[in-house]
């Protein structure tokens, strides 16, 4: 459907109004999310990005008394403990994972003095790739003039989405894609979280329908710059490999993601059977950055 100018301001009008409406009640409407879902979906325009080379870091906050031992401990939770998420409903695994370490520390809250963390990085297998969809990444071209992911050959697969369509049609991609980014950038405020999740989520389902998208990409509500990255648990078992893995606690938190730790111990091999095989002095492992290189 080509769209003028009434049309546009009439569809804008409604996904305005919707966002209203969120923020001044309390219990989710699912009519009135399909409705408004119904209108938007067919101008959602989808730059789906395939990765040849990709890493990602998964922390958990964890307490200096209790161990991690196995791989099992660092990736999706059973169904049966999975709760609402930002991009999952009630019993339903995915793989959350962050572009970075400060990322992944501030997402778990993760300054406490008293509180560790585990760190583990997970790299895409040799000869696999990964094919993942990116929300808000229109809308920060239309800003900034230039693609947020650095993967060759973004730039021209938005050009060639959008320079084909006409004027309106243009303007209400652009809306689109920045009206998603907005819900999937938001702060939860007390109370709110459900419900905010409840949008998310059907959402975010909605763009994983497809078979070939192996997960989503969305910046961080918590750390300016960061990525987090939600992630099929089929093709992360399939696909993915751990590559390194730290036991860390805090020293200072300055604020912007800036963190000081230690590294009580480290390590990148699992044996026969999933187990950690973690090494190093606890007592003289004191770092400040991650990735770990190989000559520290």
């Amino acid at each position: 459907m080509t769209m003028d100018k009434q049309s546009a301001t009439r569809l804008i009008r409604a996904l305005t109004e919707y966002s209203k409406r969120y923020q001044l009640f309390d219990d989710f409407d699912e009519n009135d999310f399909v409705s408004t879902f119904e209108q938007l979906s067919p101008h959602v325009t989808l730059v789906d990005i395939e990765f040849n080379n990709f890493e990602m870091i998964r922390s958990r906050a964890t307490q200096p008394s209790l161990d991690f031992e196995h791989l099992n401990q660092m990736i999706y939770p059973p169904a049966n403990k999975v709760k609402l998420g930002r991009c999952n409903f009630d019993g339903q695994p995915i793989l959350y994972a962050s572009s970075n370490v400060e990322t992944s520390f501030l997402e778990i809250g993760f300054s406490e003095p008293k509180s560790c963390a585990v760190l583990a990085q997970f790299r895409l297998k040799h000869d696999t790739t990964l094919t993942l969809r990116p929300i808000g990444e229109l809308d920060h071209y239309r800003r900034h003039r230039r693609p947020r992911l650095t993967t060759a050959g973004v730039t021209e697969k938005i050009e060639q989405l959008l320079t084909p369509l006409g004027h309106y049609d243009q303007i209400v991609r652009w809306y689109v894609d920045a009206y998603l980014a907005d819900f999937f950038g938001r702060q939860l405020n007390e109370g709110n979280d459900r419900h905010l999740y409840e949008i998310t989520s059907r959402i975010a389902n909605a763009l994983l329908k497809d078979d070939h998208i192996d997960g989503l990409i969305f910046p961080s509500v918590k750390h300016t710059g960061g990525f987090n990255y939600a992630i099929k648990p089929s093709v992360f078992d399939a696909r993915f490999e751990i590559s390194k893995y730290a036991l860390t606690a805090p020293v200072h938190e300055h604020g912007y993601g800036l963190f000081e730790y230690f590294v009580h111990a480290e390590g990148n091999q699992l044996d026969q059977n999933g187990n950690f095989q973690f090494h190093t002095n606890p007592h003289f492992n004191a770092r400040s950055t991650w990735p770990l290189s190989a000559d520290q």
